[in-house]
């Protein structure tokens, strides 16, 4: 079964993914300091101390808070600081506001904050197929000036299969879709597609949340972009087709991931991630942004479609320009 839904999904659902992917990721990077993916390990790597308890946990069970990122919780900013003073610079700031998750998500993103996320892009290759930001460049403007599109640069993206050059992709996709630029759109859409499972399946922070993600990236292909919605790639295929494409994309994402974990990567297991597939945010780790998609695994009953709908009505908070969640 294809897991893109036939229309956009709900704001409160989108939030629903959202705060997964975030707090997935800021997991990842945790147990990625920590060396270990036990909750239990990161907090005893991570606090320097002997793992206390909580009531009602057994002892050396530890307090489990580090447990509420997986339910969509993403660090505070004491959290951070705590962390960084303490194991040195890490991407923590990154994942809470996590460009991807929210590319995928949020329906009516703006240009400026698609420009900002993009501006968040490490120095590299991948930058430098999105900013031109040369001597020359800089010279003549006190603003970034984007590389113009062509199908070379489109091309070279694809071909790095990283995050970095996925967020590009993503990115500069959105920009033009929200410019009325489709000339490239095809292009743009096909290369997505085309790395899409490595890239997920390389990146432990993109990995652990790859049942959230999958859908989100689905739902994102079949979209109907501004007034006049043109002809998406995926749409030419049937559900047969469909169908086969996204479980190939699985097999893909998990090859690519046992292919991380043979070049020294500490990926998450199996079983993280299939814990990950059933868990529900709690109330107070969502909130609204605007956004898409229903979409197996994540089909709610009646009662839960109301619940969500109902987090529509709570407050909107940021980090700075970014909607970056609840924080523990």
């Amino acid at each position: 079964m294809s897991p893109a839904s036939e229309t956009r999904p709900s704001p409160a659902l989108a939030q629903h993914r959202l705060s997964l992917l975030r707090g997935a990721a800021c997991y990842a990077e945790l147990a990625l300091l920590a060396g270990t993916w036990t909750t239990t390990g990161i907090e005893a790597s991570l606090d320097g101390k002997g793992v206390g308890t909580q009531r009602g946990a057994t002892s050396g069970e530890g307090t489990r808070k580090y447990a509420r990122y997986l339910l969509g919780a993403i660090p505070s900013e004491k959290t951070i600081n705590a962390i960084s003073k303490k194991h040195g610079n890490t991407a923590l700031r990154f994942w809470t506001v996590h460009p991807i998750g929210q590319l995928l998500t949020d329906g009516d993103i703006s240009v400026d904050t698609v420009l900002r996320l993009l501006e968040m892009l490490p120095a590299g290759i991948a930058r430098s197929r999105v900013w031109d930001e040369s001597p020359e460049a800089l010279a003549r403007s006190s603003f970034r000036r984007e590389v113009p599109d062509d199908t070379d640069t489109i091309d070279s993206l694809a071909d790095l299969r990283t995050t970095d050059a996925f967020l590009a992709l993503l990115g500069r996709h959105r920009l033009r879709r929200l410019m009325g630029q489709t000339e490239f759109d095809d292009v743009y859409e096909f290369a997505l597609m085309g790395c899409f499972a490595a890239v997920v399946g390389s990146c432990p922070h993109l990995c652990l949340a790859k049942h959230v993600l999958v859908p989100a990236f689905a739902d994102y292909l079949e979209w109907p972009f501004g007034d006049s919605p043109t002809q998406r790639p995926i749409a030419d295929l049937d559900d047969g087709s469909r169908a086969e494409y996204w479980d190939d994309v699985a097999h893909q994402i998990d090859r690519a991931r046992m292919e991380a974990e043979l070049r020294g990567i500490s990926m998450p297991s199996k079983k993280y991630i299939e814990d990950l597939k059933h868990v529900r945010p709690r109330r107070q780790h969502t909130r609204p942004v605007t956004s898409c998609s229903l979409a197996a695994p994540f089909r709610l009953t009646e009662a839960q479609e109301k619940l969500y709908d109902s987090l529509q009505t709570s407050d909107l908070t940021s980090m700075k320009d970014f909607d970056a969640g609840p924080t523990d």
